[in-house]
């Protein structure tokens, strides 16, 4: 879930007067609700004062614009403000449910390694959107557990976040390689998993998706599975052959095995021995949780009171929105760990500004 700039002018271009007034109410019923969320009440008290599911929040932003985060709920629930509410107080009670962050934290060292070798999934090139594009492909259900697979799925959706470029939409195209699909390969608990995850919690986050080279043994499996789909998902889905991939993205952006001139080939790298040696100071960890969470509140403060008066308390909501940005900056090295696209320089370090 990427915002495009920390200022107003590119998260709130095309909205309509009513779908700002959205946002703005959301923002009223959201705060209260982060506070008295039911999850609350089993956790341990700390001197940050926030309540486990507002941290949640705050660590889907980091650094990007907590507008951006809402207003892919507000989109996907057509604007109507208590169903996108629920929608993301959902997200964030599963976000906590399967441990996101810790597995944002450890990252690859605590996945099936198979699974990173292979490249089930792995993110190349840009489609004329200037949107990441993720080459998927099939995987045998018996060759990982359900819950390997999960935090695989996790994992690849936070990194691809890190591939978006904050002037783009925020979205990703996938490329979903089916050849030698048969049905002794269906994964019905992955599948529902990945659907759940498009749909409920990274909402708004698809560009296309292409499937390509669907064998007649793939009509069953998609006339069992596309009725799970929401219209607005099933809308992007372009079944076509290798050869057609070049009708819709660019050829120079597009891998030669999928009949692009790009001669890429996917090529894990693991952690060097340097890099997982590579210690973290407990006390500046704690010291950037403590400015980021701060950084959380007064935007939080401030929101409110914009909310209720937007011209007044304009230009101070920005200026704590950069200071949150800058905080979350500081703050992910300690919470993150370097992936694959880190060491083969696909991801680059984002502006405060």
């Amino acid at each position: 879930m990427q915002c495009q700039e920390t200022g107003k002018a590119s998260i709130h271009s095309g909205l309509t007067a009513e779908q700002l007034k959205s946002l703005q109410l959301i923002w009223l019923e959201l705060l209260p609700k982060l506070r008295e969320h039911p999850h609350n009440q089993n956790q341990s008290a700390e001197d940050s004062g926030l309540s486990s599911v507002e941290k949640a929040f705050w660590k889907i932003v980091l650094f990007d614009h907590p507008d951006s985060i809402l207003l892919r709920f507000l989109r996907a629930r057509k604007f109507d403000v208590s169903k996108s509410c629920e929608m993301l107080l959902n997200a964030l009670d599963w976000r906590l449910e399967e441990d996101v962050e810790s597995i944002i934290e450890k990252g690859e060292t605590v996945l099936n390694q198979r699974l990173l070798q292979d490249g089930l999934t792995h993110f190349h090139g840009r489609d004329p959107h200037g949107r990441p594009i993720a080459y998927v492909h099939h995987w045998h259900p018996k060759a990982q557990s359900l819950q390997e697979l999960k935090q695989y799925v996790i994992w690849t959706l936070e990194t691809g976040r890190l591939l978006l470029d904050d002037d783009k939409d925020g979205k990703v195209s996938a490329i979903i390689d089916t050849s030698g699909f048969n049905m002794s390969k269906v994964d019905f608990s992955a599948a529902n998993f990945l659907v759940s995850c498009m749909e409920a919690y990274y909402p708004e986050c698809l560009g296309n998706l292409y499937i390509v080279e669907a064998p007649w043994v793939f009509s069953g499996f998609w006339k069992m599975i596309s009725p799970l789909l929401d219209p607005v998902i099933k809308s992007k889905i372009i079944f076509c052959k290798r050869k057609e991939l070049s009708n819709y993205l660019e050829p120079e952006q597009l891998m030669e095995a999928f009949g692009g001139k790009d001669p890429y080939k996917y090529h894990y790298i693991p952690p060097s021995a340097e890099e997982l040696g590579t210690s973290v100071s407990s006390k500046e960890k704690s010291q950037a949780h403590e400015a980021f969470w701060e950084a959380g509140k007064a935007f939080a403060h401030v929101t409110e009171k914009w909310a209720n008066n937007p011209a007044k308390y304009d230009q101070e909501r920005q200026d704590a929105a950069r200071d949150l940005r800058k905080a979350g900056l500081k703050l992910q090295p300690f919470i993150r760990a370097p992936t694959f696209y880190h060491r083969i320089g696909a991801i680059h370090e984002k502006s405060a500004l």
